[in-house]
């Protein structure tokens, strides 16, 4: 998958590979190292592995897709 190709309402599953601080991490989609903020109130772990829904491609947005109030956002 090519972060270019993400399409709104795709659903991917990324793994959480550092926790930088509490609200920011750097995150593997598709292969692609990302640094996202997490604007939600739910805190995670290296090694955890969450589903995401793109909200926006440009800038690229994502949802925490377990619970509609949790948003992590990246812009590239």
């Amino acid at each position: 998958m090519k972060i270019q190709q993400l399409k709104l309402g795709q659903v991917v599953r990324t793994e959480i590979l550092e926790v930088i601080d509490k609200n920011t991490y750097i995150v593997n989609i598709g292969g692609y190292l990302l640094r996202v903020k997490n604007r939600s109130h739910k805190l995670f772990k290296t090694g955890d592995f969450i589903l995401l829904t793109v909200r926006s491609t440009n800038p690229i947005q994502f949802e925490l897709t377990q619970s509609s109030n949790a948003k992590l956002n990246l812009s590239i």
